[in-house]
């Protein structure tokens, strides 16, 4: 029988940095929006043996003296919890010129019921988050998300899994596909499906992925300066259904290093054909190759770098297609066993439906640390920087973000947490479009059982 970290080194080669990110596009009409990732194939890395396992990522860490312990249900085990906080928020509604700002409180209900058989595992999550801005209701947002995920064990080497996700979603509002303007919350309707498969052959592992993702977006509404509806900012050019598929082969090369080659197909179609009389409502496919290496020994550095070519093709005359490097980076470096620090880049190619646009070349990196203060105090930290650069259009977006954060266990049941998150937006060549700051300051509490 194979020991735990053995498999986890080599279920790694496909984990580590598998998921390419999309990120949000840039509307004046319509475009793409973020693509959800999908769960990673193995969560935790280990080392030790079966009887002592330590997990790396202080983040992911459990703990035993504060892991909820759940109800059990048969063969079933149940997690509810309930959290509510508040905070304040500097620019509710993204003005660059006059930021209207607030006090909220929220309220985050959470369960999952899971089931670990022999063959594998069965787990069904729901959540929400319910925010409330005193003062200004416009601002107010409503967002929740039901899950289901399956995993079956052929054997040791091969196992399949699938999920189905169902999710009502805000959207951010330092996107780039964000309306321009003082609006309401951008709701939208998100379902996704989605199944994977992989094999272990020696030093060689095959993985295949295949998902298919839906968005269906709500109309929104312009405000006044008195938070009054102004009109109706029609959203549905938006709706979009993406399916998207990945193959990827990792070799082991000696033991902690695999070298691997990946490659991306994507298609993105539009609901409605045009924005407007004769202008398209681009879609098209994106191809995406990429080869690297994948660190997932036994150091103390994990992750993956994964360098390309890119190539975006719309379908139409009036939208050169784009192409050049693709870059996917994700890297963990277990310090001490109370410090992970990690760092993410990627650079793909997107499609926007702006005014003389045919799309945008986005560019992302970030770094994090996690510190383990105490087993019962984690801190967080996080900073990221994003470029989008418009071609034929002369617009770019840099959009930086920070935040700092920690939670505080009591018991398995009580937790308290607080963070403080700053967001910069600048936009240059677009004056529809706003550059502003926002500030965020929250604390809370949650009760598990």
């Amino acid at each position: 029988m194979k020991k735990p970290f053995v498999r986890m080194r080599r279920k790694l080669a496909f984990t580590a940095g598998c998921a390419l990110n999309v990120v949000a596009a840039t509307q004046a009409h319509a475009q793409e929006v973020p693509l959800p990732e999908l769960p990673p194939l193995q969560p935790t890395l280990y080392v030790g043996d079966a009887e002592g396992q330590i997990e790396l990522d202080v983040r992911r860490r459990h703990r035993p003296a504060f892991d909820p312990v759940g109800i059990p249900i048969g063969s079933w085990r149940l997690y509810p919890s309930i959290a509510a906080g508040f905070g304040y928020e500097s620019n509710l509604f993204g003005d660059g010129d006059d930021p209207t700002s607030a006090p909220f409180a929220e309220v985050r209900p959470a369960a999952a019921i899971e089931a670990t058989p022999s063959w594998g595992q069965v787990r069904l999550d729901a959540s929400g988050r319910f925010t409330r801005f005193i003062g200004h209701s416009q601002a107010d947002e409503n967002a929740f998300a039901v899950n289901g995920y399956a995993r079956y064990e052929l054997d040791s080497d091969t196992q399949v899994e699938g999920g189905a996700d169902f999710a009502q979603m805000i959207e951010r509002r330092d996107s780039s596909g964000f309306p321009d303007g003082r609006v309401e919350p951008v709701r939208y309707l998100q379902t996704q499906v989605y199944g994977r498969a992989t094999h272990q052959a020696g030093d060689l592992r095959l993985s295949g992925a295949v998902d298919y993702t839906n968005f269906n977006f709500h109309d929104t509404k312009a405000l006044t300066a008195d938070d009054e509806v102004s009109s109706i900012i029609d959203q549905d050019i938006r709706d979009q259904h993406v399916l998207r598929g990945d193959l990827r082969a990792d070799y082991d090369v000696s033991r902690g290093i695999a070298v691997f080659a990946r490659g991306i197909v994507q298609s993105v179609d539009y609901r409605i054909a045009e924005i407007a009389p004769g202008e398209p409502n681009l879609g098209g496919n994106t191809y995406t190759a990429l080869a690297g290496v994948a660190l997932n020994g036994a150091g103390m550095l994990r992750g993956s770098i994964g360098v390309g070519y890119v190539r975006r093709e719309f379908g139409n005359a009036s939208a050169p297609d784009i192409s050049g490097l693709a870059v996917n980076a994700d890297i963990a470096y277990f310090a001490t066993p109370i410090l992970t620090l990690s760092a993410r880049a990627s650079r793909t190619v997107e499609a926007a439906v702006l005014q003389d646009a045919a799309g945008y070349v986005s560019n992302a990196v970030s770094v994090a640390a996690d510190y383990e203060v105490k087993r019962w105090l984690i801190v967080h930290a996080d900073a990221g920087f994003l470029y989008n650069d418009f071609r034929v259009n002369p617009r770019t977006d840099k959009i930086f973000n920070a935040s700092l954060g920690a939670t505080y266990n009591v018991d398995r049941r009580i937790a308290f947490d607080g963070s403080l998150a700053y967001v910069n937006r600048s936009i240059s060549n677009d004056p529809s479009a706003a550059s502003y700051d926002d500030v965020t300051v929250r604390v809370g509490a949650r009760f598990s059982f």
